[in-house]
């Protein structure tokens, strides 16, 4: 801050900024209590809403809660608005997390009976809560396929090659050495000059990256680790196959999770096609598929099964009827058409 100071001293001496308490305590309150009226204004002709909210902790290991509203206004234009993110410490019950988003809207003047439906992760706390509240509750279509993928990496031969994985991103991004060696034999074996990524635990599409990417710096990396002899991160050919295997498996799963993770046009209306394509065809099992390659689909296909039940598959199938790219619904039977 001093050196800031004296930056401005130099263009303008007569300025005196404001002091960091000043900020802090007035200008900030001052800015987010007008933008706070101005979205409480766009919210004062809203009839009926959605929702969507978390629960997270941060690296300091502090809980906070997220909820956001999306609503169409009369010219049929899509909005959504951050209405709060804040530190939730007390106890993540279904009574308690129903009680703060019950409070949120009470704040926002909303009433509860126009909630339309809330999207919400698969958490039997959060789930409970919403069921409490008697509110459509639509699980987080990224999430759910998430909570599948973390099955298939439950899969001995699968979990061996990503841990393996796991190692080799963990020496590149902690030695600096390998990593000027790694551009080096990037630059001689004339492969493309990425770097190795490292996974984020949160973030499946992460683990993805990582694995593909190494897939991709096979050789470079393998003749790295041949010289600087750490032959115990070096990856059998059995586990390349396998993680070759897990990424041509997961590409689909990686694009569907980044082309529904939309704010600014609804997805709902989709999910319905989508899932009918990755369990009847993607998930399909293939005369030229591996055990291991079956195995994955039959996990993944299980699980998503299980985790939308009749009465969210209608809801999914009223959606995509009222969205004119699907209504004819030709992805179904004529028997569950009607």
């Amino acid at each position: 801050m001093t050196g800031f100071r004296h930056l401005l001293q130099s263009f303008e001496p007569r300025y005196d900024p404001p002091s960091r308490k000043t900020i802090t305590y007035k200008y900030l309150p001052q800015l987010f209590e007008g933008e706070k009226m101005k979205i409480m204004h766009c919210l004062s002709d809203v009839k009926s809403f959605s929702l969507t909210t978390d629960i997270w902790t941060s690296r300091a290991n502090h809980a906070y809660t997220g909820v956001t509203i999306h609503f169409i206004d009369n010219d049929f234009k899509l909005h959504h608005f951050l209405l709060e993110t804040k530190e939730f410490p007390e106890s993540h019950t279904s009574l308690n997390i129903a009680n703060e988003l019950t409070s949120i809207l009470k704040e926002w003047n909303l009433g509860a009976e126009n909630v339309a439906a809330i999207t919400t992760d698969n958490g039997r706390n959060i789930t409970g809560a919403i069921r409490d509240l008697d509110w459509i509750n639509i699980p987080c279509f990224s999430h759910t396929l998430q909570l599948g993928v973390q099955k298939v990496l439950k899969l001995p031969q699968v979990a061996k090659a990503v841990a393996r994985c796991k190692k080799i991103a963990t020496h590149f991004h902690h030695s600096s050495k390998s990593s000027y060696i790694l551009k080096e034999k990037q630059r001689s074996l004339k492969c493309k000059e990425h770097s190795i990524v490292q996974d984020v635990a949160t973030c499946w599409n992460s683990l993805y990256y990582m694995v593909s990417r190494i897939i991709e710096q096979q050789q470079p990396i393998c003749t790295i680790l041949l010289e600087i002899q750490k032959l115990d991160l070096m990856p059998t050919d059995h586990e390349f196959k396998t993680m070759e295997e897990f990424v041509s498996l997961m590409k689909s799963l990686v694009d569907v999770t980044e082309a529904i993770g939309a704010e600014k046009w609804i997805t709902i209306s989709t999910l319905r096609p989508i899932m009918h394509k990755l369990l009847n065809i993607h998930f399909v099992h293939d005369e030229n598929d591996s055990q291991l390659t079956k195995s994955m689909k039959k996990v993944l296909s299980k699980d998503l099964c299980e985790r939308y039940t009749n009465d969210k598959l209608k809801l999914l199938t009223k959606a995509c009827f009222l969205d004119p790219r699907f209504r004819n619904l030709k992805f179904l039977s004529e028997s569950s058409r009607t």
